[in-house]
C-alpha cells in the first residue's frame, strides 16, 4: 500500500480531536472525517462531521454537519453519524446517530436513531457502521450494539 495524498487539516481542528474517526467511500472520491469536540454555537464537545469531496486531484470541504462520528456507505450515497453527547428527552449524553442521504451535491438528514431502551450516559452513537441497508451502533455506556434496518 501507499500513501497517495495527505489532506492538511488546519491547527484550527486541533482540539476537536479531528480525524480521530474517519471513513471513506469505496470508490475514493468521498471521505467523512469526525471531530468529536468540536464546538457547535455554545455547546461545547458537541461535535462535528466534515465531508470532503475529490474533485480531479484536489481535495474539497464540501459540507460540514453537526454529530461527530460517522461511516459512508460503500456506494457513498449514504452517511450515519453518531452523536454520543446527545440528549434524548431530559437523559444527557444517551446519545443519537443519524442518517444522511445524497441528493446531488448535498446531505439531507433522512432519518434519526435512538435506542428504545437508552437511559443517561449510555453514549449511543460512540461508534456507528453501515453495511447496506444495515446499522450497527455502540453504545459503551452499555455494553450493547444496537442494530438497525433501514
Amino acid at each position: 500500500m501507499m500513501e497517495k495524498k495527505m489532506i492538511n487539516l488546519e491547527q484550527v481542528f486541533q482540539f476537536q480531536m479531528m480525524g480521530i474517526f474517519v471513513s471513506i467511500s469505496n470508490d475514493g472520491n468521498i471521505i467523512l472525517i469526525g471531530a468529536p469536540y468540536a464546538t457547535v454555537g455554545n455547546n461545547e464537545s458537541q461535535g462535528k462531521a466534515y465531508i470532503f469531496q475529490k474533485n480531479g486531484t484536489i481535495w474539497n470541504q464540501s459540507q460540514i454537519l453537526i454529530a461527530n462520528d460517522g461511516e459512508i456507505s460503500n456506494d457513498g450515497n449514504i452517511l450515519l453519524i453518531g452523536a454520543p453527547h446527545a440528549t434524548v428527552e431530559n437523559n444527557s449524553q444517551q446519545g443519537k446517530a443519524y442518517i444522511y442521504q445524497k441528493n446531488g451535491n448535498e446531505w439531507n438528514q433522512s432519518q434519526i436513531l435512538i435506542a428504545n431502551d437508552g437511559e443517561e450516559n449510555d453514549d449511543f452513537g460512540y461508534s456507528v457502521s453501515l453495511s447496506g441497508n444495515y446499522a450497527i451502533i455502540g453504545a459503551p455506556g452499555i455494553i450493547f450494539l444496537h442494530l438497525f434496518k433501514f
